[in-house]
C-alpha cells in the first residue's frame, strides 16, 4: 500500500482589501493675531470647495456677501475712510464642501465666528456739526460715541479746556443707538457724553466745543459749533401786483435768524369774513393768488384783522420762524399789509 504523504503546511493566498471612509468636512473658523479669519476644514476627500464668506448680524440678519471664495478672510481697517470699526463687527460664516453630504444630506457645510474688532472711540455721524440755540435757555452739547472698551474724555471750548467751572455740567450715559450697517438697521450699544451750559453770554456763542476721547486702542475727538438763533429779519420790498383775475405778492426775505423760516399770507375780500391762508416755503419770494378779484373790487391781505391804511404793525409771532412786515400799501383798491 503506497503511503500518501500529506502536506503539514498550506499557504493560502488572499487578496487585501482597504476600506476608505468618506465623510463631509467639519468646519471651524479661528481668528488670527492679525485679525484675519481662517476657515479650517477636516474631511475626506480633502479637496475642498469654498464659497464666498457671509457677514451677518448676531441675530441672523444678513449684512453682505464678501467676494472671497477662499479659506482666508483679510480685513483692511483704514482710519481715513468712512467705514467705522463697528461696521466690521458681527458673525462671519465660512461655507465649504468636499462633495460628501452629511447625515442630513447637506453637501455645503458651515463654520462661523462672532467677531468684535477693537478700535479707538468713534463719534456716530448722525450728530449735527452745528448747534443753534437761544441764549434764554440752557444749552446741551451732545455726542454719541462707540467704543468696545472704557472711554476717557475731556471737554474744550475753543482753545481752552473746561474744568471746574460752575456754569458747566458734565454727563455720560450708556445708550442704545440705531445705526445702519451695510444697509441693515441695528441697535448699537453706545456712550452719550453731554455738556450742559448755563447762564449763556456772548462768549458762549460762535465757538467750537470739542470733546477729546481716548481708550486703550487710540484717541479721537468730536466737535460742534454753537451758534445763536435770533428773530428773523423783516422781509423788504413788499409789492402787490393786481392781475386780470388774480394778484401777485412779492417780497425779499432777510436773514432767517439761523432757523428755517416760512412766510404766511392771509387774504380775503373786504365784504367777506373768511380768511384764506397760504404758507410759503423759505425758498420762494413770490406768490400768485388766483380768482380773488374776479367778482370783487376790494381785498385785504393781513394776519388777524383787517386794518386801516394808516395803521402800521411790527410784531414777532414766533421768534423762530415768523415776523410781520410793517408795510401799508395801496394799489388799485387793494388794502395790503402784514405779510410775515
Amino acid at each position: 500500500m503506497q503511503d500518501t504523504k500529506r502536506l503539514k503546511n498550506t499557504t493560502v493566498h488572499m487578496s487585501q482589501c482597504t476600506a476608505i471612509i468618506l465623510n463631509a468636512p467639519e468646519v471651524h473658523v479661528e481668528q488670527l493675531p492679525n485679525s484675519s479669519l481662517l476657515c479650517n476644514a477636516t474631511g475626506l476627500p480633502s479637496n475642498y470647495t469654498f464659497s464666498n464668506w457671509e457677514h451677518v448680524s448676531i441675530d441672523g440678519h444678513s449684512f453682505r456677501l464678501i467676494n472671497n471664495a477662499t479659506n482666508l478672510l483679510k480685513f483692511d481697517f483704514n482710519d481715513e475712510d468712512d467705514n467705522p470699526i463697528y461696521t466690521f463687527d458681527g458673525r462671519y460664516v465660512c461655507k465649504v464642501s468636499n462633495g460628501i453630504p452629511d447625515e442630513h444630506n447637506i453637501t455645503m457645510q458651515r463654520g462661523l465666528k462672532d467677531v468684535y474688532f477693537p478700535g479707538k472711540p468713534y463719534c456716530i455721524h448722525q450728530n449735527k456739526s452745528t448747534e443753534i440755540r437761544e441764549r434764554t435757555e440752557p444749552v446741551t452739547i451732545t455726542f454719541i460715541v462707540y467704543s468696545r472698551t472704557t472711554v476717557n474724555y475731556t471737554w474744550q471750548k475753543g482753545r481752552f479746556q473746561l474744568k471746574g467751572f460752575s456754569k458747566y455740567e458734565y454727563q455720560k450715559n450708556q445708550t442704545s443707538t440705531p445705526v445702519k450697517i451695510h444697509g441693515v438697521l441695528v441697535n448699537l450699544t453706545t456712550l452719550t457724553v453731554s455738556l450742559l451750559i448755563y447762564n449763556l453770554t456772548d462768549t458762549d456763542f460762535d465757538t467750537v466745543y470739542i470733546v477729546y476721547l481716548s481708550n486703550k486702542h487710540g484717541n479721537s475727538s468730536c466737535s460742534k459749533d454753537l451758534l445763536e438763533g435770533t428773530v428773523p429779519d423783516t422781509p423788504s420790498n413788499l409789492t402787490v401786483k393786481p392781475l386780470l383775475v388774480s394778484f401777485e405778492v412779492t417780497w425779499n426775505a432777510g436773514f432767517n435768524g439761523r432757523y428755517p423760516q416760512s412766510f404766511t399770507i392771509n387774504y380775503r375780500s373786504i365784504m367777506d369774513q373768511n380768511w384764506t391762508t397760504i404758507v410759503i416755503s423759505s425758498n420762494e419770494r413770490h406768490k400768485k393768488m388766483q380768482g380773488l378779484l374776479e367778482h370783487m373790487n376790494d381785498a385785504c391781505i393781513r394776519h388777524g384783522m383787517c386794518m386801516d391804511d394808516t395803521e402800521h404793525i411790527a410784531q414777532s409771532l414766533d421768534k423762530r420762524s415768523h415776523i410781520f412786515v410793517k408795510s401799508i400799501k395801496k394799489e388799485r383798491k387793494l388794502k395790503v399789509f402784514n405779510v410775515y
